[in-house]
């Protein structure tokens, strides 16, 4: 099929959908672009290995770390032989470092997502005004107004639907990698306070 016809049928499938189409664009915009953002944060650190062995491997320094984690290592039992309220409060000042940022972007991301099928549901609420407008008026031109309205009601939806379903699937993978970080963080804790008991 030609870039053309893909292009006319794009078209005339936004046309069908109204009013509303725009709105739920834009917020298909936003929720994917906050995902691809999110994403990108996440993946370039090295904060969800949660092999306990690897990390006491890191700690010991048997093992080389990333870059970040020999940072955090660093930062964490930074001064001679630190004890273990100097270990508990860095770790606190790292997890208040890194966490509040992706929690508050979870948050606006879950509230994106839960949007879409309601902007959806607004289409359709628009298009059945439309069609109750194509009952009432003169016969000649009622069946106009009828699928247009009925078009606008089922495309809208279907959209929202469309934009929710794949969004919803992506926040959870985005959850399993903020939990990985978390527990990360409590491997990095326990193996540093393992090396630095007395």
């Amino acid at each position: 099929m030609s870039a053309y016809l893909w292009m006319q049928r794009i078209e005339d499938f936004w046309e069908s959908g109204g009013g509303m189409m725009l709105p739920i664009a834009v917020l298909c915009f936003l929720i994917y672009f906050t995902i691809w953002e999110l994403f990108l944060y996440m993946n370039e650190k090295p904060f969800s290995v949660t092999s306990r062995e690897l990390v006491e491997k890191w700690v010991v320094d048997q093992e080389q770390p990333p870059y970040e984690a020999r940072e955090l290592m660093d930062y964490v039992s930074s001064g001679q032989n630190p004890d273990e309220f100097d270990i508990r409060e860095r770790m606190k000042e790292v997890r208040s470092n890194y966490m509040p940022y992706v929690d508050r972007r979870l948050v606006f991301l879950g509230v994106l997502v839960s949007t879409a099928p309601l902007m959806g549901l607004l289409g359709t609420v628009n298009g059945m005004f439309l069609t109750f407008k194509g009952l009432s008026v003169q016969a000649g031109r009622s069946i106009d107004f009828v699928a247009k309205g009925i078009s606008e009601a089922l495309i809208t939806t279907q959209t929202g639907l469309l934009i929710a379903i794949p969004a919803y699937a992506l926040l959870f993978l985005i959850y399993r990698k903020r939990n990985e970080w978390i527990s990360f963080f409590c491997l990095m804790e326990c193996a540093l306070l393992r090396k630095y008991d007395r």
